[in-house]
């Protein structure tokens, strides 16, 4: 997974949607649309989803253990709207990769936002929402951390 990169395009609109944490079955969810594969992220089963046709990424969502999260004061960094794509992958429609393994889960309980991955954003770093209240913070072509604001609790 290392050749894989991440770029944005800062000139488009970010995907309209919900972010929904579902508490009894420890499921992240979107409601912004579905691509054909998906890269895998973290210590749960947490995922992008990526259209197959342009390697956009269309959501996230995917199994995060609450009783993993690391309570944190977080930082949730600057970001511009727009789109995020993912580069030098190649699966087939209904396959996932995993990216990362071992990423941790922030949890910011006072301001109600997670950061899955390295929460320390440098200077250097471009963060994009992609999806409403869903940001990606890129560092030299790759992936450092998911960010997800406004999460919707569910029983």
């Amino acid at each position: 997974m290392d050749n894989i990169t991440f770029e944005i395009n800062e000139k488009a609109e970010c995907i309209d949607g919900e972010i929904f944490y579902y508490k009894n079955e420890f499921i992240f969810e979107t409601n912004s649309g579905k691509g054909e594969f998906s890269l895998m992220l973290g210590k749960g089963y947490c995922q992008l989803s990526i259209a197959k046709f342009n390697s956009r990424v269309y959501s996230f969502d995917g199994m995060n253990w609450k009783e993993d999260w690391i309570n944190k004061k977080l930082t949730f960094p600057q970001s511009v709207k727009g789109e995020l794509y993912i580069n030098n992958i190649y699966v087939e429609s209904g396959q996932g990769n995993w990216y990362v393994e071992n990423w941790n889960t922030y949890y910011d309980k006072k301001n109600n936002f997670i950061c899955i991955g390295n929460c320390t954003v440098n200077q250097d770093d471009v963060s994009v929402e992609f999806c409403k209240n869903i940001v990606a913070t890129i560092g030299k072509g790759k992936l450092k951390s998911i960010w997800i604001r406004d999460i919707i609790f569910k029983s």
